[in-house]
C-alpha cells in the first residue's frame, strides 16, 4: 500500500477543497430551509406508517390476485377431470365394441 502514498499525496488537497466546498453548501441549505414543526423522527416514524400501508395494500392486491389464479386452476381441472372422463368413457366403448365385433 506504499506504493499508493505518491499518487495520493498530491490529491489531498483537492479532496480537503471539494469536502469543504460540500459542508459549506449542506450547511447552507439547511440554514436556507424552513424549519419543520414536525421532527425527524415524526417524520420517520410517518414515513414508516405510509410504507407499513403501501405495503399492505400490496400485500391485499397479492391475496386476490392468488385467489384469482387459484380459481382459475380449479376451474383447469374440474375441466380437465371431466375431459379425461369423457375420453376414459369413449375408450370403453370403443373396446366394448370392438369386442362385440370379435365374439360375432
Amino acid at each position: 500500500m506504499s506504493w499508493l502514498i505518491p499518487f495520493l499525496r498530491p490529491l489531498v488537497p483537492v479532496a480537503v477543497d471539494y469536502a469543504r466546498a460540500r459542508i459549506q453548501t449542506a450547511q447552507q441549505t439547511r440554514a436556507e430551509a424552513p424549519e419543520s414543526s414536525t421532527s425527524p423522527l415524526e417524520m420517520r416514524l410517518s414515513d414508516a406508517e405510509a410504507q407499513v400501508q403501501a405495503l399492505a395494500n400490496l400485500c391485499t392486491q397479492l391475496s386476490e390476485g392468488m385467489n384469482r389464479l387459484s380459481t382459475e386452476a380449479n376451474a383447469r381441472i374440474r375441466s380437465a377431470r371431466r375431459w379425461g372422463l369423457a375420453l376414459l368413457a369413449w375408450n370403453l366403448a370403443l373396446s366394448v365394441g370392438v369386442i362385440v365385433l370379435l365374439l360375432k
